[in-house]
């Protein structure tokens, strides 16, 4: 009996997170992994691992019965609008503080899909998401980032 890939996509998409999740279990178990009552600091990692695997054998599996769909060209634009994006979070959150940064983050990396537009309804999406942000990680957890940085550092 011989299998053939029917859908490229699922089956390299599988490939991506098996590896992926091998790589980060090899890395991670070095870690103590703890116990039920008491976590140690390589059990998120094994688990996340462990589930990225899951998905990709599930996503292999896929590929075997899948349609037959083509693999399109990587679009370079795009990645270098998100690359781009994380890359201007990390320089402005310092100086700009967490509003701006998170506002040039949601922005440029927006602008790497297609089907983007700057309107009254994604601004308000952006604003929502950096309050909701805003609250539960500075706020609620405590992660030390200003909230609003030191304008005359930024100039």
């Amino acid at each position: 009996m011989l299998l053939s890939i029917r859908s490229p996509k699922d089956f390299w998409m599988g490939v991506l997170y098996a590896v992926a999740g091998t790589a980060a279990l090899l890395i991670s178990r070095g870690y103590p992994f703890g116990s039920p009552a008491r976590i140690g600091p390589g059990f998120f990692p094994v688990i996340v691992s462990c589930l990225l695997m899951a998905v990709g054998i599930i996503s292999i599996l896929r590929s075997l019965r899948g349609t037959d769909e083509r693999i399109e060209p990587v679009k370079l634009l795009p990645i270098l609008f998100v690359f781009g994006s994380i890359l201007a979070f990390g320089l402005l959150v310092e100086t700009a503080g967490y509003l701006i940064a998170g506002f040039v983050l949601l922005f440029v990396s927006g602008m790497a899909s297609r089907y983007f537009r700057l309107s009254t309804r994604s601004l308000l999406g952006m604003i929502a998401f950096i309050t909701i942000t805003a609250l539960v990680f500075i706020k609620g957890l405590g992660v030390s980032m200003p909230m609003i940085g030191a304008v005359q550092n930024f100039f």
